[in-house]
C-alpha cells in the first residue's frame, strides 16, 4: 500500500542519515534495503493474521479453537469501539456546526455579550476536547435496550454542564431558523 511504501522510504532515509552520521561503509545498496524492509512488513502482515496460532502469557501455542475464539472477541470489541468512536463523531460534528449557527446568528438572537462569550469559550472547549472529548452512549449489558451515557474520566462535571447548555442553545437556534425559512 502507499502507506507502506512510505514507510519504508522514511526508513531509508534514516539509514542514509545515519551511514553517513557515524561513517559507516556497507555493502547494501538502498533497493536491497527495500527488499529487506518490504519483506519484513509482509513477514508482520501474515504473522499477526487474525487466524493465526500465536502463544500466550503462559509460553504455550494456542489452539485453533482458542484463536477463532480470540479473533471473534477483538472483532466483536472493534465493532463496538467503531459504533461509540462514530456516535462521538456525530456528536462532535453537531455540537462544532450547532456552536458556529449559534456564533452566527448572535445578532438575530439578540445574544448579550456575555452569552457570545459564554458560547465561544464553549466552542473553545468544544474544540481543545475534539471527538473522544464528548461522551457517548453505550447500550446497557443489564437492560438491553437502554442507552448509558459515558462520560471520559478527565471530563469535569462543568463542561458536562456547557455541553448540555450548548445542545438546548443549538436546538432553539436550529428549530428558529428552520422557522424562519419556512421549513418545519
Amino acid at each position: 500500500s502507499r502507506w507502506n511504501k512510505a514507510v519504508i522510504e522514511n526508513i531509508l532515509e534514516l539509514v542514509a542519515i545515519e551511514k553517513e552520521q557515524y561513517k559507516l561503509e556497507g555493502e547494501l545498496g538502498i533497493d536491497v534495503l527495500r527488499a529487506m524492509i518490504w519483506d519484513f512488513i509482509k513477514q508482520a502482515q501474515c504473522s499477526w493474521s487474525s487466524l493465526n496460532v500465536r502463544l500466550t502469557d503462559e509460553g504455550r501455542a494456542e489452539t485453533k479453537d482458542q484463536a477463532r475464539t480470540r479473533a471473534n472477541d477483538y472483532r466483536e470489541r472493534r465493532s463496538n469501539d467503531s459504533r461509540l468512536n462514530s456516535r462521538k463523531h456525530q456528536k462532535f460534528v453537531r455540537r462544532r456546526d450547532g456552536v458556529k449557527l449559534v456564533l452566527q446568528e448572535s445578532e438575530l438572537l439578540s445574544l448579550s455579550n456575555l452569552d457570545r462569550a459564554k458560547y465561544q469559550r464553549a466552542k473553545d472547549v468544544l474544540d481543545k476536547l475534539g471527538v473522544e472529548g464528548q461522551s457517548s452512549e453505550e447500550e446497557s449489558d443489564s437492560e438491553p435496550g437502554v442507552l448509558k451515557v459515558t462520560v471520559p474520566h478527565y471530563r469535569r462535571r462543568v463542561v458536562t454542564e456547557m455541553m448540555k447548555d450548548l445542545d438546548l442553545r443549538v436546538k432553539e437556534v436550529t428549530d428558529s431558523v428552520a422557522r424562519q425559512s419556512g421549513k418545519r
